[in-house]
């Protein structure tokens, strides 16, 4: 496959070959003519400009140059060329490098501007994707399973979150009583161990919100009372500070307070939200949102069942670089989350027997999977040739705006001050591409399942 700037002039010739997992092999061959002139063309530059002693600037003998600097004008006039013509070759060739594969020198012929110059490159490009099948898939939709229970839950979180927490008569700790203390860890002999100490701590008794798990051993307790507990952790125990070890802790409750849950009642609708008039309407416009959550996570499910199955049925030719790209975003991600920079995060890694280079392939599979996931759904918005119109964009910035209490204004401006436009637009291009799959496909009846089983994905 050859490729020229213009056809007639046929300066270069460029054939391309298509390797494993979208790798490409790139030959190049420059005619000896082209050579000759790309290095007239320095050696005249630096003819006009190069100072050495006996001649005048811009006067020096071309000969004179050849013989003091030839090698690495030679060295720069090699490196000007494939840069030129790599450029050129680029700008029209149908495998186009990805732009985090940086193409790499194989092969190449010495430099004599008597003789045509050949060298080859190697680069990842854009996986060229076959899909056999994506069109009336038989999909399996699960039947949710809503019960008075689901919504005495979610009832239930509305209550806590009104609570009022005050301080308790009784003073005695017991199981959901919001405790503050002083805990710190001592020694044999009953010395404090400094860094382990902590005051004014709170929690909420049986929670477990609490690093050293004692709970139980603070149930009976009473405000001002001090004791020490010993507590032995198993070596598995998730804080690795504790695991295997026996601990002397001393504590000391500083209040003990309880929550004042309101009543379930039309008076509490009404302090939830001004549109509920009863507690009868704040019931069912719960009972209507679990439903809303629950179709949106069957639909994910049967989004997700569609993609596997195209990817499995498909020829994905994943590129290398493509793979280690995402992992490196992974680890960068994994630092900012944890505030911390490589070095320490590496050593704390050595600690549990990890290293890098393990956690990466680890994420691999996953990585691998999301990737041609993403590309699938690329390629089946190509062949559908679906785009996503103004007055959509619109649409979409209505709801938005309505939920965010705003205006689509206001909205608009957001999201293009912060380069999410392109974001939205994905959104919509996938949406209006599962909404014609899912229409199309053969949708079975599924197994029903428990609310609580789906929203957290326990098929």
């Amino acid at each position: 496959m050859a490729v020229n700037t213009e056809e007639e002039k046929k300066i270069y010739n460029a054939q391309f070959e298509l390797k494993d997992n979208s790798r490409i092999l790139l030959k190049i061959t420059i005619p000896k003519e082209e050579v000759k002139k790309e290095y007239d063309v320095l050696i005249k530059d630096y003819c006009g400009k190069v100072q050495i002693k006996g001649f005048r600037k811009g006067k020096v003998p071309p000969d004179i140059l050849k013989r003091k600097f030839g090698e690495s004008i030679r060295a720069e006039s090699e490196q000007n060329m494939i840069e030129k013509i790599l450029e050129d070759v680029f700008k029209e060739a149908e495998y186009k490098p990805l732009p985090y594969a940086q193409p790499e020198l194989n092969n190449k012929s010495d430099f004599d501007i008597e003789k045509d110059y050949t060298f080859e490159i190697t680069y990842d490009s854009y996986p060229k994707i076959t899909i056999e099948k994506y069109k009336d898939l038989e999909l399996k939709k699960m039947i949710p399973d809503i019960t008075e229970k689901d919504i005495e839950n979610e009832l239930k979180a509305l209550q806590e979150q009104n609570a009022i927490i005050q301080e308790k008569k009784d003073s005695t700790v017991e199981k959901d009583n919001v405790v503050t203390i002083d805990y710190v860890e001592i020694d044999n002999d009953g010395n404090e161990i400094v860094p382990t100490k902590r005051e004014a701590f709170s929690f909420t008794v049986g929670s477990g919100y609490n690093l050293h798990k004692i709970d139980d051993d603070i149930i009976g307790m009473k405000k001002d009372e001090e004791k020490v507990f010993e507590k032995t952790y198993e070596s598995d125990f998730n804080i690795k500070e504790l695991a295997g070890r026996t601990i002397k802790l001393k504590v000391k409750v500083q209040a003990v307070k309880e929550k004042k849950l309101p009543k379930l009642d039309d008076e509490f609708a009404q302090d939830v939200g001004e549109k509920y008039k009863t507690f009868s309407d704040l019931k069912k416009d719960i009972e209507s949102r679990l439903q809303e959550a629950a179709d949106n996570k069957v639909r994910e499910n049967m989004i997700s069942q569609l993609i596997e199955k195209v990817v499995k049925s498909s020829e994905i030719p994943l590129p290398k670089s493509m793979v280690e790209s995402e992992l490196a975003m992974r680890w960068h991600k994994l630092l900012h989350q944890y505030h911390t920079d490589e070095r320490l995060l590496i050593k704390e890694l050595e600690k549990q027997g990890k290293t890098k280079e393990k956690v990466l392939e680890e994420w691999k599979p996953k990585v691998e999977e999301g990737i041609c996931s993403a590309l699938i759904v690329e390629k089946m918005i190509e062949l559908e040739k679906i785009e996503v119109t103004e007055e959509e964009i619109n649409t979409e910035m209505e709801k938005l705006a309505q939920y965010q209490n705003s205006t689509i204004e206001v909205m608009k401006d957001y999201y293009e001050k912060n380069n999410l436009m392109s974001n939205l637009e994905t959104m919509l291009s996938r949406k209006k591409l599962f909404d014609l799959l899912l229409s199309k496909a053969e949708i079975k009846k599924g197994k029903k399942i428990k609310y609580v089983d789906l929203m957290q994905e326990n098929y």
